[in-house]
């Protein structure tokens, strides 16, 4: 099962666009680390297995999972303090 966080900025032209940093929370494990590929890894550095990131951290990937989970993300532009509000998917094993 793939979730894909995606967000547009049109805060400036497309060819001066900032860099977008994706951010995964998972209700069952916590928050995970902004990473952009590879094992999904929690914030203390324990990684979920069966969970993983792709596409320069847009795609969460969960192959196996042992139970039900609520998916959330949000995305933040660089250089700014602010992200978007969390979007939720809810996962069923």
């Amino acid at each position: 099962m793939e979730f894909d966080c995606s967000a547009t900025s049109n805060s400036l032209p497309a060819s001066d666009r900032p860099k977008m940093y994706y951010f995964y929370i998972s209700v069952l494990h916590g928050n995970l680390r902004n990473i952009s590929s590879g094992p999904a890894v929690l914030e203390h550095g324990d990684v979920i297995p069966g969970y993983s990131i792709k596409n320069n951290g847009k795609t969460l990937v969960v192959v196996s999972a042992q139970y039900s989970d609520n998916i959330g993300c949000s995305v933040q532009e660089e250089r700014s303090p602010y992200k978007s509000g969390s979007v939720f998917y809810q996962t069923i094993y």
